[in-house]
């Protein structure tokens, strides 16, 4: 059965898209403040379905404390630890949606981007622009007494 279905996928002449629906969260500064007292951002933060980064900031903006890595060390260790304490503000209600996936554009093949740059190597000139006639100045600078010219000095540059 399993063969009948997929000897028929690969000859479907159209796309198939999978439509994602996000629903936002919902919560308060105490209940966030309690979810994230209680484990890591990066394990609480997949219940929400965005990022231990994405987290922080939304703590941050509604200035909800969470304890650092050092914390969850010293707790593993049995060692005591002091969790931040949730600073007086008003009740608001955090509304969390999850992040969804941006599409990836497809790159171009490794052909087409290696020709590109062979082609912008040939039509590089020899020198910069703005060095151009910067040979031609300097050789015509005034000859110093007792200099030798037989070529570059020490401290001189040749180019």
């Amino acid at each position: 059965m399993a063969e009948h279905i997929a000897s028929h996928m690969s000859v479907l002449p159209y796309r198939v898209s999978i439509e994602i629906r996000t629903f936002a969260m919902q919560l308060t500064r105490l209940e966030l403040y309690k979810r994230v007292c209680d484990s890591p951002l990066s394990k609480v933060a997949p219940d929400f379905g965005i990022s231990g980064t994405a987290l922080a900031a939304i703590c941050k903006q509604y200035q909800v404390p969470y304890p650092g890595s050092g914390y969850w060390t010293r707790k593993s260790l049995g060692l005591p630890a002091e969790l931040p304490t949730l600073p007086a503000t008003s009740a608001d209600i955090i509304e969390i949606t999850p992040s969804v996936p941006k599409p990836r554009q497809k790159r171009p093949p490794e052909e087409a981007v290696r020709n590109t740059r062979a082609a912008a190597k040939r039509h590089r000139p020899a020198r910069h622009p703005l060095l151009f006639g910067a040979e031609e100045h300097f050789r015509k600078t005034r000859d110093v007494k007792g200099a030798s010219s037989s070529g570059p000095t020490r401290g001189s540059c040749q180019i």
